[in-house]
């Protein structure tokens, strides 16, 4: 897991108000992928979503959060807070519901392609025939509450979701 998380902890990056923290909790240990391509993806995907977090974090930090969501599932928390606009902008379409920023083409600025990007390559990891499938199954998604935008994606535990071996959080 130290592959992935320590690439974040500590890190700033520039966000809207400026460098932006992001906080590392890693609940599991071990290892987490078993090929080059397979670490890849996983970097891919949470790339973008530490990314996006950054880019539009009002309070300039940026959580992620990595536990066991089964004995062989982990699930990827990324969360950060929104300035009202921000909000506004993700809560306006379909009422709030934001499977819609894992279909494509919706942006504040960006290209509109990095979360379908991470559904196309959630999608494949569990076999499932469409993106959209992903989502409606809760493999990845995402949530606004109030002022607090919430992102997650699951991904295969390599063997059982261990324990930490040393201590990531706060």
């Amino acid at each position: 897991i130290h592959r992935f998380t320590d690439t974040w902890a500590p890190e700033e990056g520039g966000g809207p108000a400026g460098p932006v923290a992001v906080e590392v909790h890693a609940a599991v240990g071990g290892a987490v992928t078993a090929c080059c391509l397979e670490s890849a993806a996983v970097d891919r995907v949470l790339y973008n979503y530490v990314n996006n977090a950054a880019r539009f974090a009002a309070d300039r930090r940026v959580g992620l959060w990595v536990f066991p969501a089964g004995p062989r599932l982990l699930r990827w928390v990324v969360e950060n807070a929104v300035a009202p606009d921000q909000a506004e902008f993700l809560a306006a379409p379909a009422g709030g519901d934001l499977r819609g920023l894992f279909a494509g083409g919706r942006t504040s600025g960006g290209s509109g392609v990095g979360l379908s990007a991470c559904a196309d390559m959630i999608a494949e990891c569990f076999g499932l025939p469409t993106p959209a499938e992903a989502v409606a199954r809760g493999y990845l998604g995402a949530k606004l509450d109030g002022g607090c935008f919430r992102s997650w994606f699951h991904w295969p535990a390599l063997g059982r979701a261990a324990p930490p071996d040393r201590d990531t959080g706060p």
